[in-house]
């Protein structure tokens, strides 16, 4: 279709003529027009953008909640980490010494003097057991 633009005589508003040969024909209005709210409708926008302002609230305090939620629990998570750390170096601490106590008495000196003193004595004569002959080799008899 052709438009064709023609001024209006009134305050210069500019019209456009769908080619029907009526260019001073006051043309239709476009559908979107402002409309006024009674009290009613009004109160009903407002309730469904109060429900919108209240959703937004409830979810972002739901989401500060859950982080502070995650906070507190990785805080004491990391106390959890520092006793365990803690209580790790005493146990290795613990093992040095047992380790160091341990060899102490694994030392010759130390097993000699246990043995005299639960009564032993040191051997005189030394003998082993051959398997194979069914003999006590090097021993001389018994005492």
């Amino acid at each position: 279709m052709s438009a064709t633009i023609v001024r209006s005589p009134q305050r210069g508003r500019t019209l456009r003529s769908r080619g029907r040969g009526f260019a001073d024909a006051p043309q239709p209005r476009s559908h979107a027009r402002a409309v006024s709210l009674s009290s009613g409708q009004s109160a009903k926008h407002a309730g469904s953008s109060l429900g919108f302002i209240v959703l937004c609230v409830a979810v972002l305090a739901a989401s500060l909640i859950g982080v502070l939620l995650l906070n507190i629990a990785m805080a004491e998570g990391a106390y959890e980490y520092r006793d365990l750390r803690t209580q790790r170096a005493a146990l290795q601490e613990q093992k040095a010494e047992t380790l160091a106590l341990l060899d102490s008495h694994a030392a010759p000196q130390f097993l000699a003097e246990s043995a005299r003193a639960l009564g032993m004595v040191p051997a005189t004569r030394v003998g082993f057991v051959s398997l194979e002959q069914g003999v006590v080799a090097g021993h001389r008899g018994t005492q």
